[in-house]
């Protein structure tokens, strides 16, 4: 561990979580109880499957400053050594420590508009910037690139030493592409070398040495580029995509948690936790993330992750217990009672809504925008009239116009309950990550969540349970 000052041992605090939770060697790793009630987990990088993690957190976009930061562009390129002699040349850029980055843009005079002035006081106001003063470290990734003889040749700072005359080049043909702006192919980009990349983050007063392996390629049509007024800019974008995370398994007696993390930074990190008994289908995957400051329920038991060890090789989670019930929108979980509205506009809780004599409650959160969601409306009328006696079904309709909902519930015949989310405002679908539509939440009486999924999948999967409870 490096730094000015001649530290050269770490302890991390819980915000770098991003490198928690990786796979132990031997049974003895495992041991996780201790005296004060805290889960001890090893952990290491590997590379066995990045399925698991959307590309929103894999996948990062590299583009240049020089048209929106000018003076800072100057100053990041008048710091290298060994840039190539190319009048095409730009350096393009990812910052892994956004303080650090309006720091470096407030001390080049580069803040100008009231959006970012706005960001870089938010910034200051929770990041003790004076320490930035005292220290200088590598928050970002750095490449040149340029074309010529109908080619795009890029240069990666791995080492992140200001100096691209140690590093190698690499050439790609400037038809290269992706059919897919969103998602690249993935056959081609296996095709990519894989790079060791090394960079620093600052957490309580220590840097931090961090290594990851990476591809990075050209990519002028990704979604991001679209901030670009100049379409000179775009075709300078490449992506860096991460192909390492991270994994460890704990267990007990009785049952086992695979532990996976990915991501560079504590605000977007994600972390996936698995029981080994689970089957993760369709997107239910939202069952299993977890973010920083989440509690946790392992073995039984709840805990909050407390602290990274020496050397990122184990995290730290403390046994918690809470004064008042805990709920969460996980399976599993139990349901907080929600404020709700009903068509009629009826402020109520949720549990108003309930009506307790069914041994479940389905919740349906739909729209009449919503073309997968009304395509199942036949299938809920099914489900309605064959299992009615033993489901509750709830209709959480998250639309614009409250009219339209009740002309399509009457229109269609959807006799069962209903509730109202205006789309202009936020409400339970926030709260309960309702990220795709239709969303299926199945709770027991008792509001806890038995299964949770998108589609016709899940309503099936749903099916299923109700009828195998049911008495015959």
């Amino acid at each position: 561990m490096n730094s000015k000052n001649g530290k050269t041992s770490i302890k991390l605090i819980f915000f770098f979580s991003l490198y928690l939770l990786l796979s132990c060697k031997n049974e003895k790793n495992n041991e996780l109880v201790n005296e004060n009630n805290t889960l001890k987990v090893k952990f290491n990088s590997v590379m066995d499957d990045t399925s698991y993690f959307s590309y929103r957190i894999t996948d990062y976009l590299l583009y240049p400053l020089k048209e929106k930061y000018p003076k800072y562009y100057d100053k990041l390129k008048g710091n290298y050594q060994n840039i190539p002699n190319n009048d095409s040349l730009l350096i393009v850029s990812h910052s892994f420590q956004i303080e650090k980055q309006y720091y470096d843009l407030y001390k080049s005079n580069s803040l100008t508009n009231k959006g970012d002035l706005k960001r870089a006081a938010h910034f200051f106001k929770v990041f003790d910037t004076t320490n930035f003063l005292a220290n200088n470290f590598s928050n970002k990734i750095n490449v040149a690139t340029w074309f010529k003889s109908n080619k795009q040749r890029i240069i990666i700072d791995t080492n992140n030493d200001n100096d691209f005359g140690d590093e190698n080049i690499f050439v790609f043909n400037t038809d290269f592409k992706f059919i897919n702006n969103v998602k690249p192919n993935p056959r081609l980009i296996d095709t990519l070398q894989i790079i060791n990349f090394k960079h620093q983050v600052f957490f309580n007063n220590k840097i931090v040495n961090i290594k990851r392996k990476i591809q990075v390629f050209p990519y002028p049509n990704y979604w991001m580029t679209q901030m670009y007024k100049n379409n000179y800019f775009k075709k300078f974008a490449l992506l860096l995509k991460f192909k390492d995370y991270l994994k460890g398994h704990i267990k007990n007696d009785k049952i086992g948690y695979t532990f996976r993390a990915q991501g560079y930074y504590f605000p977007r990190m994600t972390f996936i936790i698995t029981p080994d008994t689970a089957k993760i289908f369709n997107n239910n995957i939202i069952n299993y993330e977890y973010r920083f400051k989440d509690t946790i329920s392992l073995f039984g038991k709840l805990y909050k992750f407390d602290s990274i060890g020496e050397n990122l090789s184990e995290i730290y989670l403390n046994k918690i217990n809470p004064t008042k019930k805990f709920y969460n929108y996980r399976m599993g979980y139990y349901l907080k009672d929600f404020q709700v509205v009903t068509l009629e506009k009826e402020s109520l809780k949720l549990s108003a809504v309930i009506t307790n004599k069914k041994e479940y409650i389905l919740l349906d959160f739909w729209g009449t925008w919503c073309v997968p969601c009304k395509e199942l409306t036949p299938r809920l009328k099914k489900l309605h009239k064959e299992l009615g006696k033993d489901v509750q079904i709830i209709g959480v309709a998250y639309d614009k116009s409250l009219d339209k909902v009740k002309e399509y519930i009457n229109e269609k015949e959807m006799n069962w309950s209903h509730i109202y989310l205006d789309k202009n405002k936020s409400g339970i679908n926030r709260d309960l990550k309702i990220k795709s539509y239709p969303t299926f939440i199945l709770l027991n009486k008792n509001r806890k969540i038995l299964y949770r999924g998108s589609g016709e999948f899940s309503l099936n999967k749903i099916e299923k349970i109700i009828k195998q409870k049911s008495p015959k």
